[in-house]
Parts: structure tokens; C-alpha cells; sequence
């Protein structure tokens, strides 16, 4: 799992560390970001606070930038993980998996069906298998009709998985935050 820690906010630092357990959680409407780790107890100041928003968009807005062009990744498919890319569509709803072979195969959702997003395989279809990539899975949980869907995916490196992580976390959240609001609304997830 991965936790916020907000003692890590420098540049070059990621903005999650890998640990034992724990999640990412962003909490009432002002978007407090909170982990479940005690790495920190105190709340952060509002310069600090306005400090990591300004730091978190501009971390989102990046990875915006290149995820439209699509970024490798590997996509758990059956059992095993294959070579594949992975997009957000230019108006940031909507996301796409597609394998890199002769036949690709694909998964296209809105963002609004992800439920979650861990970086654990325990408790997921994905549970058996490779262990020493754990620290560069990542599994997108979507509500379906049929019920949860787990989409797994391995990244090149552990840093990229805490990008997709965090990133796709905010997005995530802000695309549900402003469909609660303006269900009927049309909206772009500018961050």
C-alpha cells in the first residue's frame, strides 16, 4: 500500500511512499489529503496546505500532459502481464488500456466508475502471482453492473506506479467530487 506523508513535499521527492499497508484518502470538500499512517499527526498550516495544492496540481498537470499521449505500462490480461499503454482521453474522463501486439486488445471506462485505486494485490483476482514487481502494481477498482472489476497494472518503475497512484487518485476524486455537485453538468477535470 501506499501512504501520504507530508513531511515528503520537496521537489524531486514522490508525494506517496511505499508501505506495508495503507491508502490515500482526500477528505471533505476543501480536499484535505490524508493517509492512514501516523507518520504525522499534526494538520498542516494553511501556507503548507496551499504549498502541496500547488504542488499536487502541478504534479497532476504533468502527468495530464503525457498520459493523453499515452504512457507504458504492463496489463495484467488473463493472468499474465503483457506489454501495453495506457491513456486518459483529452477530456480527462475517460480511461483506455491497449495492448502493444498485431491484435490489441482494450478497455475503455469513464473515471467516475473507479471505485479505488490500490497498490496491493491482496484481495484482488491479481492476489497469486509475481511478487517481486509489488512495488510497481497498481489495481484500478471499477463498479460495474456485474459488480467490482479489478484492471491490474505493472509500471516500469516503482516512482511511475506512485505517480499513477497519486495522480489518478486527485482525478479520480475530482471528476466524482463535481459530478455529485452537477450531476446533469457537463465538466472537464482541470485540476
Amino acid at each position: 500500500g501506499q501512504v501520504y506523508n507530508p513531511d515528503l513535499h520537496s521537489e524531486g521527492v514522490p508525494f506517496v511512499q511505499r508501505a506495508t499497508a495503507g491508502t490515500l484518502r482526500v477528505e471533505g470538500v476543501g480536499g484535505r489529503l490524508v493517509g492512514d499512517s501516523s507518520a504525522r499527526s499534526g494538520v498542516l498550516t494553511d501556507t503548507e496546505r496551499a504549498h502541496e495544492k500547488q504542488r499536487l496540481q502541478q504534479l497532476v498537470k504533468e502527468f495530464a500532459k503525457l498520459v493523453v499521449r499515452g504512457l507504458s505500462c504492463e496489463w495484467v490480461v488473463e493472468g499474465n502481464a503483457v506489454p501495453a499503454t495506457y491513456y486518459l482521453h483529452q477530456d480527462l474522463r475517460r480511461f483506455q488500456v491497449r495492448t502493444k501486439s498485431d491484435q490489441p486488445e482494450q478497455q475503455t471506462f469513464p473515471l467516475v466508475e473507479v471505485e479505488d485505486i490500490l497498490t496491493t494485490r491482496v484481495g484482488t483476482q491479481f492476489e497469486a502471482g509475481v511478487s517481486t514487481k509489488d512495488d510497481r502494481f497498481c489495481c484500478m477498482v471499477r463498479r460495474t453492473p456485474a459488480g467490482p472489476e479489478h484492471v491490474g497494472l505493472f509500471f516500469p518503475t516503482p516512482d511511475d506506479a506512485d505517480r499513477f497512484f497519486t495522480c489518478m487518485k486527485i482525478l479520480v476524486w475530482t471528476l466524482t467530487t463535481r459530478e455529485m455537485a452537477q450531476p446533469d453538468a457537463p465538466t472537464n477535470a482541470k485540476v
